[in-house]
């Protein structure tokens, strides 16, 4: 399932609102656990790349805010209502299980391909990986703006944030911390407010 919603996000960065930014999401929290339904889930995988792969260059491509989404995914579903609303898409995702990186296999031994699989270009480890791996997304995504997502009273996450947000300040690229929580209902009203501000800003 990963090389296909790893197909259908390169597809997306060239047909931005063909799939906006919250479906995009739910492709991507799909992908762990397929809502209980393989087959299902699998089938719609291959429509929509069955679509998307006959697009025009130029269809579905609207020049809007591109950004690359940092840290937890969120549940907060409205937030990604209001970067698609606010005229912004997420064109990046910097996960910690991340879909961007598969197994090689012109490695022969499964071992070697693991390891490479574990180590090689994912978002883990050290502040340095993890940077890496975002500066590669702000490149692939073609991004102007950074949203970071943490989890309420995770210190972990914020001193990284912090980190991160003072590395890519020094190389010129906005960078938001949003912090949420599991829950499903709708974010903040101030929440809301902060991230529209942030599109506006970049717009």
């Amino acid at each position: 399932s990963m090389r296909k919603v790893r197909t259908i996000m390169n597809l997306r960065r060239e047909h931005n609102v063909y799939i906006k930014s919250l479906p995009a999401m739910f492709i991507i929290l799909g992908s762990t656990h397929y809502f209980g339904r393989y087959d299902e889930y699998m089938e719609a995988l291959e429509l929509i790349i069955e679509e998307m792969s006959v697009l025009k260059p130029g269809e579905y491509d609207e020049n809007l805010v591109r950004l690359v989404w940092g840290g937890g995914r969120g549940m907060e579903f409205g937030v990604y209502e209001a970067i698609d609303d606010a005229g912004a898409c997420i064109m990046g995702w910097n996960l910690l299980n991340t879909f961007e990186v598969g197994f090689d296999e012109t490695i022969e031994d499964p071992l070697d391909q693991f390891v490479t699989y574990q180590i090689g270009g994912k978002n883990a480890g050290t502040v340095e990986s993890g940077l890496r791996a975002m500066e590669y997304q702000i490149k692939k995504a073609k991004a102007t703006g950074i949203l970071l997502y943490g989890y309420v009273g995770c210190s972990a996450g914020s001193v990284v944030f912090e980190l991160q947000r003072d590395h890519f300040k020094k190389m010129g690229i906005p960078t938001m911390n949003v912090l949420g929580s599991f829950q499903v209902g709708p974010p903040t009203g101030q929440l809301v407010t902060r991230v529209k501000a942030f599109i506006e800003m970049l717009s």
